[in-house]
């Protein structure tokens, strides 16, 4: 009867391990943990924007208009292209920090005091409108990105000759970026 037992539990096991194919079980793979993401570090545009504005704020006068005109002279295109240049540096930031549409320059167009107060106003006027006119046409400048003003011959640069080419002036001025 042992014996019986015994091959049965030899067959048995032979059984077994043949009808197991003699292969183990492959363990399966665990998901692994989803690695949590870093935190891209974000830019502060506002700070960016802010230390633009502390730090470029200025402002560029263009003068010795002739008396009674406005046309851009040949010997200003120097100083409007060194402005332009400037300018297009600021732009590039400015674009870095998405914000180039929200940059501002001011154009303030003056005169001497020769003429009537109407005729001093308009040539101060056309004189800032054709500073524009030169950064939009010729260097490609938004001219959305300006606002023109005129005062005359308010603030004289120099005022112990009134009739001074100093007067006869036009002050870009760039404000920086607002939000």
């Amino acid at each position: 009867m042992r014996r019986i037992v015994t091959i049965l539990m030899i067959s048995l096991l032979v059984t077994l391990i043949v009808g197991c194919g003699g292969e183990q079980p492959q363990p399966q793979p665990q998901p692994q943990p989803t690695p949590t993401p870093q935190p891209r570090p974000t830019t502060d545009f506002a700070a960016i924007r802010k230390q633009l504005n502390n730090d470029l704020v200025f402002k560029i006068e263009v003068f010795n208009f002739p008396p009674d005109q406005w046309n851009i002279q040949e010997s200003m295109a120097g100083t409007l292209d060194k402005l332009a240049n400037i300018l297009q540096k600021i732009m590039k930031l400015a674009k870095k920090i998405n914000s180039a549409d929200k940059i501002k320059i001011t154009v303030v167009g003056y005169s001497d005091t020769s003429g009537t107060q109407a005729r001093k106003m308009r040539v101060s006027e056309n004189r800032s409108k054709q500073v524009i006119k030169y950064l939009v046409e010729k260097r490609n400048f938004a001219a959305n990105i300006f606002r023109s003003q005129w005062r005359g011959d308010q603030e004289l640069k120099n005022t112990s000759d009134p009739l001074s080419g100093q007067n006869r002036r036009v002050v870009v001025i760039f404000e920086g970026i607002r939000e």
